[in-house]
């Protein structure tokens, strides 16, 4: 009798582990963001001075990106950008607290039986969203559960920005709390497939880092090099007072130290990953959500059109799929990665995707990938072309750069002989992406509200 009931146990759970052997061969996706990441400044990119040794490391495994943009230098919209694959002014989510009605990669992947979840800075949910993700912590969480709050500092700039060394520890930061709860979350999911999504708030300001990582650093900056004239269509940096050349220089080691707090973090979550034996069976990207000026131009920060800001780091690796140790110069944008994402998972890209697979540029297939980039803020484009750079202010040409004789971008030669042909080139590109991505439909303030609401009767 007990051999029977035996085989009966055995003959009702063996379709429950052929499909866990299946969930086992579906690959993942550990998808890992930082906040503010100038895409030069990381080792394996060339930078002289900055710890970069995770990212080094997961560069040499997999493709780095030279020429990869945001398709908006402001936090929300590119982060919308990347988990639709649709333009800002398509997926219209533009505001500090968007909503968000198209459907993300997590709501694909969840329908596809994928565990998803969104771990630290999301910046593009509120209260009632979560687009997809089942399982999720923010900022709340690590106030609430370690009692710290990120403020404080030793240093000031004039206008009262603090920068310099922070009053925590490298184990009281929000990197350390948002790995700690990425490698639990990993460790609980390991046996299903799984979508996460894993975001550090590092390198965005306040500039403080802990102690022992900004001495690494302090002391040792250097100023880049200014243009011998100031660019007229440039404001005057209103975030930042006057800063001395040693006030400067502390920000600078400041931002540096916190791209090392970011890489000792994601390279705990790599290990966990190798620890639980997942590597070999899951993708990984990291990337930031746009760049910072770093006193180029004389300006900190985000929201403007160069490449500090809008040029970002993008690292892939997916065994056997993508080739190891490979740098690709090819120009790419946030929204090719959801459909990079779909193609090395398996799963269909959605019709809503405006974005164009990764695959195959990195498998020599693709002879004639278009080279280009629409960055976009407020009524500003900012169109990529390879070697030229042209922004539009209200579709009207107004800038124009050769990025090969003039990486800093200092010369515009928008009117000057010459532009004519390059700019009615740029701007056929601009009018026909234009026409190719629909704007979102408009929505009040009332409409936003009634769908928020909607939004959390739905769940």
């Amino acid at each position: 009798m007990k051999h029977i009931i035996g085989a009966l146990i055995a003959l009702l759970l063996a379709p429950l582990a052929a499909l866990r052997a299946a969930d086992a061969k579906r690959p993942n996706l550990l998808f890992i963001i930082a906040d503010q990441h100038h895409g030069d400044f990381m080792h394996c990119a060339g930078h002289p001075l900055v710890q970069t040794p995770s990212l080094d490391k997961l560069a040499s495994q997999g493709v780095r990106f030279e020429r990869a943009y945001t398709s908006w230098p402001i936090c929300v919209p590119a982060r919308m950008s990347i988990i639709t694959g649709r333009y800002p002014h398509s997926h219209g989510a533009l505001s500090q607290t968007p909503v968000l009605l198209q459907p993300t990669i997590a709501d694909q992947f969840k329908t596809l039986g994928y565990a998803t979840a969104a771990l630290g800075k999301m910046h593009f949910m509120d209260a009632d969203q979560h687009h997809g993700f089942d399982y999720r912590v923010e900022h709340e969480e690590f106030e609430k559960e370690t009692g710290i709050k990120r403020k404080g500092h030793t240093d000031r700039a004039v206008d009262g920005k603090e920068y310099g060394i922070a009053p925590w520890t490298e184990e009281q930061t929000y990197e350390h709390y948002i790995a700690d709860k990425s490698i639990a979350w990993l460790e609980q999911n390991k046996d299903k497939p799984f979508v996460m999504w894993c975001s550090f708030s590092a390198p965005h300001p306040p500039y403080l880092a802990p102690e022992k990582l900004f001495q690494l650093y302090d002391g040792k900056t250097t100023l880049p090099p200014q243009p011998p004239v100031p660019n007229p269509l440039l404001k005057t940096d209103e975030h930042w007072g006057p800063l001395s050349e040693t006030e400067v220089k502390k920000i600078m080691a400041s931002y540096l130290a916190m791209i090392t707090l970011t890489d000792m973090n994601l390279g705990r979550v790599l290990d966990a990953l190798d620890r639980l034996g997942l590597s070999k069976n899951t993708i990984v990207c990291y990337t930031a959500d746009h760049g910072d000026m770093q006193w180029e131009f004389q300006r900190f920060g985000k929201g403007v059109m160069f490449e500090g800001a809008t040029r970002i780091p993008l690292i892939l690796r997916a065994p056997s799929r993508v080739p190891a140790g490979v740098v690709r110069n090819e120009v790419v944008e946030h929204v090719d990665l959801y459909p990079t994402f779909c193609e090395l998972l398996g799963a269909p890209v959605p019709p809503t995707v405006q974005g164009r697979s990764l695959m195959p540029l990195l498998e020599d297939k693709a002879p004639d990938w278009p080279n280009t980039a629409f960055i976009e803020q407020n009524r500003q484009v900012t169109v990529m072309n390879g070697r030229y750079k042209c922004s539009f202010a209200q579709d009207n040409p107004r800038e124009l750069y050769d990025l090969q004789t003039d990486p800093r971008e200092w010369s515009n030669l928008f009117g000057k002989g010459g532009s004519d042909a390059i700019v009615a080139t740029m701007q056929k590109l601009h009018d026909n992406w234009r026409a190719r991505t629909p704007d979102a439909p408009e929505r009040s303030d009332k409409t936003m509200k009634s769908e928020r609401k909607a939004k959390k009767v739905a769940k």
